[in-house]
């Protein structure tokens, strides 16, 4: 029995392993910078498919596997179910300056952390994790996490959601600035991302950057029993 879970453990790490390693690019959705890169050095092709406006949003997306990279990694396709796939959409401004971005991914159920652990990798341990239950804390099946890049003035917003038929996670990561941080994915209606604005205030107000997102939705009694 323990040589049987061993070998299970062996073979999804050598399967993460194989996406790590067989996929390498020269670009990085970490390594965009809001205020200065430009939409059309990234996705030069402007269609009607792919450029449009959403409210006062001008967007343009692309489903190319060489934008679709976190930490130098090209994410691979786990699909063939073309009613699910994966692109990143840029928000972008009159000089077509990039001001956010979101990545929608669709992972295999039993791997859903590839992109939570490339971005450890390259930012460190996130500033929260969100879990819906107590057994999901229990066993590491969190639901939202939360990291703050200070050093460049951005946050990250992953979020997952699980299509229980297709044996899927669909993973959706929001990368925008930190003082923007306020405004909420309306995919995802009473996410724990809502009080993110109210916290730096909070926080700026104490002068104690110390003072952990944790710390403040337990004061605010939000979120409180299944997060860390």
């Amino acid at each position: 029995m323990i040589n049987l879970l061993l070998f299970k453990k062996s073979i999804k790490y050598l399967f993460f392993c194989l996406l790590i390693t067989s996929c390498k690019s020269n670009f990085d959705l970490t390594e965009v910078k809001f205020g200065e890169t430009n939409v059309n050095v990234i996705i030069p092709e402007k269609t009607e498919k792919n450029d449009y406006q959403l409210g006062d949003d001008k967007i343009r997306s692309s489903r190319s596997k060489e934008i679709l990279t976190v930490n130098k990694v090209e994410l691979q396709n786990q699909t063939k179910d073309t009613s699910f796939y994966n692109y990143v959409s840029f928000k972008y401004n009159e000089k077509n300056i990039i001001t956010e971005y979101t990545l929608a991914y669709y992972t295999l159920k039993e791997e859903p952390k590839i992109v939570y652990n490339l971005l450890k990798d390259k930012i460190g341990l996130p500033s929260f994790r969100h879990y819906t239950t107590n057994y999901d804390k229990e066993h590491q099946n969190y639901d939202a996490v939360i990291w703050e890049d200070k050093q460049n003035n951005k946050l990250y917003r992953l979020r997952y959601h699980l299509w229980e038929e297709e044996g899927l996670r669909e993973l959706r990561l929001t990368v925008l600035i930190n003082s923007e941080s306020n405004i909420e994915d309306p995919v995802y209606s009473g996410q724990p991302f809502y009080f993110w604005k109210d916290y730096i205030n909070t926080r700026n107000r104490l002068g104690n950057n110390n003072y952990t997102y944790q710390e403040f939705i337990k004061s605010e009694g939000s979120y409180s029993f299944f997060s860390e």
